[in-house]
């Protein structure tokens, strides 16, 4: 594990962000512009890389060795969503942002962040598990959180054919079809595999330039703290993390698997829930400002943590 690494994977991502902020400020970025990019990045890229992702490390022998390891995240997503609509109800969190607030409390960016730190600090053997983590993260945010955020933006829940469609959106359809390939054999041309690739590679620099775009519309607001700003924190930051890690020692988990999921657990909020929040009408500046703020604050914690595990023996 190394701890420097770790701080360069993170301030790469900060850089896009005020790459962002400047393309927003500067108005290179704007109205049709910023919807043309929030489109292609939900409907198009994100789903490219989830296929790419669950036909390289979703097969049969995966989902064999890793199955019962799924519960841990599984588990701690869904007890850490059950406390932020808890602790939403408690601290009078309005009802339009309440989906938000849950969604940001309990889902970790697994892929966009998650993933380059992970392989900075683990290298190549802490893919997999980061992949493990990332199937009931994706799953849950997709269909539960994915519900929620359309309940901010005024979307009343129906199971019907566009409930339906909600809950199979373009992002958990690319997951489904890369577990399809995977687990029937399948190989892509090599055009079509580049192409794939080509895809996937646009929604790192789109997201975060994206977050940054938001960003520019709050101005020094950006880092004034609500009260429910700060509840996010602990659960981004602490809560989940140390759950984490406590199921990982309880039930002995290997050492690279608890160091894995202890990170990803501890990463910032989901990129994904800001573009949706968007896209749905819900409060998407907020989490522009909280995807900023628990990035900038990895950077603190992040070492830390990587200090802590080593001294586990992780």
């Amino acid at each position: 594990m190394s701890v420097a690494n770790c701080l360069q994977g993170v301030m790469t991502l900060l850089v896009m962000i005020v790459i962002g902020v400047l393309l927003g400020r500067t108005k290179v970025i704007r109205g049709e512009g910023e919807e043309m990019l929030t489109r292609l990045t939900i409907t198009y890229s994100i789903p490219f890389v989830l296929f790419d992702n669950s036909r390289k490390y979703i097969t049969p022998d995966f989902l064999r060795d890793m199955g019962p390891w799924l519960l841990i995240p599984a588990f701690v997503i869904a007890f850490s969503c059950g406390v932020s609509l808890l602790l939403a109800h408690v601290l009078k969190v309005e009802k339009n942002k309440r989906g938000m607030f849950m969604v940001m409390f309990s889902f970790s960016n697994t892929i966009l962040i998650g993933l380059p730190i992970v392989t900075e600090i683990f290298g190549e053997p802490g893919i997999p598990y980061n992949i493990a983590f990332f199937i009931p993260n994706t799953v849950l945010f997709w269909t539960f959180g994915n519900m929620a955020l359309a309940h901010d933006g005024g979307q009343r829940f129906r199971f019907d054919r566009a409930t339906l469609r909600a809950i199979f959106s373009p992002a958990l359809r690319g997951l489904l079809l890369g577990m399809i390939v995977a687990f029937t054999g399948l190989t892509l041309p090599p055009f079509l595999d580049s192409a794939v690739k080509y895809m996937a590679g646009l929604t790192v620099p789109c997201s975060l330039l994206l977050t940054g775009v938001f960003l520019s519309k709050m101005g020094t607001g950006a880092f004034k703290l609500t009260r429910e700003g700060w509840v996010v924190l602990l659960g981004r930051l602490v809560i989940t993390p140390a759950l984490t890690l406590m199921l990982c020692l309880l039930f002995g988990a290997e050492p690279m698997l608890t160091g894995v999921y202890t990170v990803i657990a501890a990463m910032p909020v989901m990129n994904q829930a800001v573009l949706m929040s968007r896209h749905y009408g819900g409060d998407y500046l907020q989490g522009a400002q909280m995807l900023t703020l628990t990035t900038l604050l990895s950077i603190v914690l992040m070492p830390f943590l990587v200090y802590l595990l080593t001294l586990l023996a992780l």
